[in-house]
């Protein structure tokens, strides 16, 4: 049973006792809990600096005006500038040196407290205005600032180590300050607002290393697109400072839309220039050219050449052209092979899809730059080895082979047109040299002069086109949305975490709740047991939890008849004259040390003596024996010495205090109890002693521990089994099924000792009652008396009535009261 005893229960099933026990016992907790966790938060929120955002949004756009007036194919399209290129431009190095220099944060100033440190920037209070850094070993040494004095006109003392030298300054508030490493003037209204940090916290600034800024900034900041489509860009800044954030934020999107500016500008010019050179060499070119043509006519006297001089030189400038033509889709399909050998780079497949000559070969790689495609989506969702991508892997490859195919076939195509082509140009080429020399010469100069033209023309055009694209074309980005300070932190959001807080309190405070609720594994009341218990056992009452203080059992129902142990007694006493009126035996037992059992039958054996049986109090309970404590005596002989045949019945009984009651102490501890239980002197003893007393009240061992005092249980006319409320353990109760099953007890009555009783609204109620036959309840209740609001002054002594815990503080607080008034 003490292996069982030690075990440990689920309780799977509602049962409203033992809630109503676990919220009486631990209803603190889920607010400990509560509090703990919100305590913690509000230190939390106290000790961590807040960090704001400030976000602005731009958008990219470009205008085309020449397009809305001479149509949109007038001068080309324009190529869209790819979104990517500006965010990496907001986040260059470049870029944020330029936003940093553009700020007024060549000092930063500090408020530093035992915790936290604050970063002053822009306080209303005091700023720093750096005029020039003499000693550049200075950047980034803290420089402290303290007042001389509290005085209205005192000065400011700055103090920094160099060295391991304490260097000391002193300077007034708004006045330069020139030193051997630095000048600089400190700026602000009057001393009262810098009194007031330095009072609390240590103030003090560093210099800042502009480099080093960039990097910590550079941290704070993140630049990602909004809408691709709309071309809008967001801009965000998070710092502990909300002046910071803001500024930083506003100074990156000024420099970006100046930095474009410039560089837009610049563009323009350079390539305006280079055009401009081009066509002043062109211009010579052409005059001259044309001079050598009108000089050889007049020499020559050749006003025209012939039609058919002509008509070959169209034919051979015609043939030429196809040539090339021929030529460059030979190029382009060997370009196309040389960058399919090694690698599979899509972008560089897509670039030369343009130049392929044949209409078949480019749906082909169009299909194939689609499977490119779709195996580096798959890239990313599975492996190479997956069954999928192997047969992409293996289209992509089949495809790859066709078009290669396709384009050797093509190559020997291209070849034999172009010998075609060769042997057609040369035959042109010797017809027109059988034409006169001077129709030749003609001619020559005149492809010259027309070639400058073209050229001329081309760049003419050109000029003109790009001077007005770029004219049409303004940069009209905009800013959709401005930088603000922010008054809100985004980190720590302080409801949040208070709530989240609070809830994960409740939920490990109702955790807990239900974790004892599971666990739950005492006995809570008469009820629960009850509920309990098993159909052949009878319930003869309830115990009350004695509150005043004793070292051992004593008899204490003597002491007032009014009391509620008396009464209860008193009940069990009655419930028992229900079970066997001429009973004589009584042995009490129970599962464990400590339930109350010798409480219980010293106290019953002195009701039963008070009511004028003779009586007597025998201890069984060889192993640990406390009767004696209850009498104050001596355990110097006893059972053990009967039972052993050292000593004669009549030697060990004792006197009580208490009329028509005796007692028989344990005697020392033997080596062998068992053996003296169950042997023929007990049998003898017990029989002797029935012969002299009305009552025999045995205090057993208890039996869940040991086996000894089941056959005195068994033999009894009363077997009593005890258990204690909040004491005793549910599983104990399996111990009384054992009982009637395993061992043959054909008859057990339970009480329950140590239940607390409460003030109800009519006064203190307890219920007492017993179970008879198979199991059928005939209960009586006993709840006499009324507290302040019903009739008279209680049944019960006074002194046993407790008040709850709030009435008594207060009463105790309006004494103090009343005696403080008094005086």
């Amino acid at each position: 049973m003490s292996n069982k005893g030690n075990q440990k229960i689920i309780n799977k099933e509602f049962n409203p006792l033992i809630l109503s026990e676990i919220l009486r016992r631990h209803w603190i907790a889920p607010i400990l809990f509560i509090s703990f966790f919100v305590t913690a938060a509000f230190f939390y929120l106290r000790y961590t600096k807040p960090v704001y955002e400030s976000e602005g949004i731009i958008q990219i756009v470009e205008e085309d005006k020449v397009g809305e007036v001479f149509g949109a194919e007038a001068f080309g399209k324009r190529k869209e500038e790819d979104l990517s290129k500006y965010i990496e431009l907001l986040k260059s190095e470049l870029l944020l040196k330029k936003a940093v220099e553009n700020l007024d944060y060549d000092a930063s100033i500090f408020s530093e407290g035992k915790l936290l440190t604050e970063d002053l920037y822009k306080n209303p209070f005091i700023s720093i205005k750096i005029d020039s850094i003499i000693d550049s070993s200075l950047v980034e040494t803290p420089i402290d600032i303290n007042i001389e004095n509290n005085q209205q006109d005192s000065k400011l003392v700055l103090t920094y180590n160099k060295g391991g030298k304490l260097k000391t300054f002193k300077t007034s508030l708004n006045k330069r300050l020139q030193t051997k490493g630095f000048s600089l003037t400190i700026i602000a209204n009057n001393i009262n607002g810098i009194k007031k940090i330095t009072e609390k916290n240590r103030l003090y600034f560093v210099i800042n290393d502009k480099t080093k800024l960039v990097q910590y900034l550079s941290k704070t900041l993140t630049v990602s697109p909004v809408d691709p489509e709309a071309k809008t860009i967001k801009i965000v800044c998070q710092h502990n400072n909300p002046i910071l954030a803001c500024d930083f934020s506003k100074s990156i999107m000024d420099v970006f839309f100046i930095y474009e500016e410039e560089i837009s500008k610049k563009q323009n010019d350079q390539i305006i220039s280079f055009v401009n050179n081009q066509l002043d060499s062109l211009s010579k070119e052409l005059r001259d050219s044309k001079d050598k043509l009108a000089k050889f006519q007049k020499e020559a006297n050749l006003m025209d050449p012939s039609e058919k001089s002509k008509d070959i030189f169209e034919r051979i400038s015609k043939t030429e052209a196809t040539k090339i033509n021929k030529e460059e889709s030979l190029l382009a399909l060997f370009q196309f092979k040389l960058k399919t050998k090694d690698t599979l780079d899509r972008l560089e497949i897509f670039k030369l899809k343009p130049q392929i000559p044949d209409i078949n070969l480019m749906s082909e790689i169009t299909f194939f730059l689609e499977l490119l495609e779709q195996k580096e989506v798959q890239k990313s969702k599975i492996t190479d080895e997956n069954a999928e991508a192997k047969i992409l892997s293996r289209k992509i490859d089949f495809k790859l082979k066709t078009i290669k195919k396709t384009i050797d076939g093509l190559e020997i195509k291209l070849k034999d047109e172009l010998n075609i082509i060769n042997e057609k140009l040369e035959k042109l080429k010797e017809e027109y040299y059988k034409l006169p020399e001077t129709a030749m010469r003609y001619q020559d100069l005149k492809y010259i002069e027309q070639l400058n033209n073209k050229y001329f023309s081309l760049f003419t055009e050109k000029k003109i086109e790009y001077v007005l694209s770029n004219a049409g074309y303004s940069s009209a980005n905009r800013i959709l949305k401005k930088p603000v300070v922010s008054s809100t932190p985004i980190t720590p959001q302080r409801g949040m975490i208070y709530t989240v807080s609070f809830v994960f309190g409740l939920i490990l405070g109702v955790s807990y709740l239900l974790f004892k609720y599971v666990s739950f594994n005492d006995i809570v009341g008469p009820n629960d047991l009850i509920n309990m218990l098993p159909e052949k056992a009878n319930y003869l009452g309830a115990v009350p939890f004695y509150k005043k203080k004793m070292k051992y059992s004593q008899i204490v129902v003597t002491d007032s008849s009014k009391s509620r142990l008396a009464e209860a007694i008193r009940s069990i006493r009655s419930n028992m004259s229900f079970v066997d009126k001429n009973a004589q035996v009584y042995a009490i037992s129970s599962s464990v040390s400590g339930e109350g059992k010798t409480f219980v039958a010293l106290n019953l054996a002195g009701m039963l003596a008070v009511g004028g049986k003779k009586s007597i109090v025998v201890d069984l309970d060889l192993r640990k024996p406390k009767v004696h404590h209850g009498f104050n005596e001596e355990n110097i002989s006893g059972m053990s010495n009967i039972l052993s045949g050292n000593e004669k019945i009549e030697n060990v009984i004792r006197k009580s205090h208490l009329e028509n009651l005796d007692f028989i102490t344990a005697g020392p501890i033997p080596p062998n109890p068992s053996e003296l239980i169950l042997s023929k002197e007990f049998k003898a003893t017990l029989e002797t002693l029935k012969k002299k007393y009305d009552v025999i009240m045995i205090d057993n061992p208890p039996v869940g521990i040991v086996s000894d005092g089941i056959s005195v249980l068994a033999s009894a006319d009363i077997p009593i089994y005890v258990f204690k409320s909040n004491y005793s353990k549910r599983l104990f109760v399996h111990r009384v099924q054992e009982l009637f099953e395993v061992q043959k007890i054909n008859s057990l009555n339970i009480v329950l000792n140590g239940i607390q009783t409460r003030k109800s609204f009519y006064g203190y109620g307890y219920g007492y009652g017993y179970g008879y036959g198979y199991g059928y309840g005939y209960g009586y209740g006993y709840g006499y008396g009324y507290g302040s609001s019903g009739y008279g002054s209680g049944y019960y002594s006074e002194e046993e009535e407790e008040k709850p815990f709030i009435i008594r503080i207060l009463i105790k607080i309006k004494s103090i009261w009343k005696s403080k008034k008094q005086k």
